[in-house]
This record gives C-alpha cells, sequence and structure tokens, in this order.
C-alpha cells in the first residue's frame, strides 16, 4: 500500500473513472482497432473518433500527473509510464490549453509513435488495476 490518504486515492481514482468511462465509450463507439486506422492524423484528429481518443488522453494524463507528483510508482505500469509521460503530458496540453498554432506539433508527437496506443492502454489498465488494489474495491472488499 502506497503512503497516500484515502482522499488522495479517490480523488486520483475519480480522474481514472472519467478517463475510463472516455475510453469505454471510444471502443464501444470505434473498436479496438481505430488507433491503428489513424492514416491521417489531421482528419483522424478532427473526427468523432479523434475527438474520443484525444478526451481519454487528456484526462489519462491528469492521473499519470498526479501519480508521478506523489511520487508513486505503478510497477506493471511503470516501463510505459516513463516512456510515454512526456509525449502524453505535451498532448494534453495541446488538447486542454488552447495553442498558438491551429496544428501544434504536440497533437500528433504521440500519434507518429507507432506503439504508442498499445503503451497508452497498458498504462490505463494497470492503473486501474493499482487503485482498485490500494482502495480495496471489489468483490472481497471489507465494508
Amino acid at each position: 500500500m502506497v503512503n497516500l490518504s484515502k482522499d488522495r486515492l479517490m480523488t486520483i481514482h475519480r480522474h481514472w473513472i472519467w478517463a475510463n468511462y472516455i475510453r469505454i465509450q471510444f471502443y464501444r463507439e470505434f473498436g479496438e482497432n481505430t488507433l491503428e486506422l489513424a492514416r491521417d492524423p489531421v482528419s483522424y484528429a478532427i473526427s468523432s473518433v479523434g475527438t474520443h481518443m484525444c478526451l481519454w488522453y487528456g484526462l489519462l494524463f491528469t492521473v499519470c500527473e498526479a501519480i508521478r507528483e506523489d511520487h508513486v510508482v505503478v510497477q506493471d505500469a511503470e516501463p510505459f509510464f516513463s516512456e510515454i509521460y512526456e509525449d502524453l503530458r505535451r498532448f494534453r496540453n495541446a488538447i486542454f490549453h488552447v495553442q498558438t498554432e491551429y496544428w501544434s506539433p504536440k497533437l500528433f508527437e504521440i500519434m507518429e509513435r507507432k506503439d504508442s496506443p498499445t503503451k497508452i492502454k497498458k498504462v490505463h489498465e494497470e492503473i486501474g488495476k493499482w487503485l482498485l488494489a490500494e482502495l480495496q474495491v471489489g468483490p472481497n472488499a471489507g465494508p
């Protein structure tokens, strides 16, 4: 168990829930292979599928940022977490902060790395598992 207050864990979990909701909608509407179909990043970024991806990635970064600020290591996510953190931060900034350029390079850096979707999905899943374990949520949870 990490040395975070229950309130802090719950707050991080809430943000993960928001990211997870968008991820679920993304896969429900567009399927698992959608990210591989993004041949034209510009068209993809302004489409419905791209909008869902942008929101999911941006919201997930807020969770990653809190974890890093609290000096928490999610062991099974760590190898991927370190590799995508900076690209995901820049992507989030381009999504949630108006940029001076319409097509900021920050939007495309993460999409140019072909393994980003797999790494992001793994980080998302492992953080979810970690949060459930830390909060002792599930079928074996106490009162």
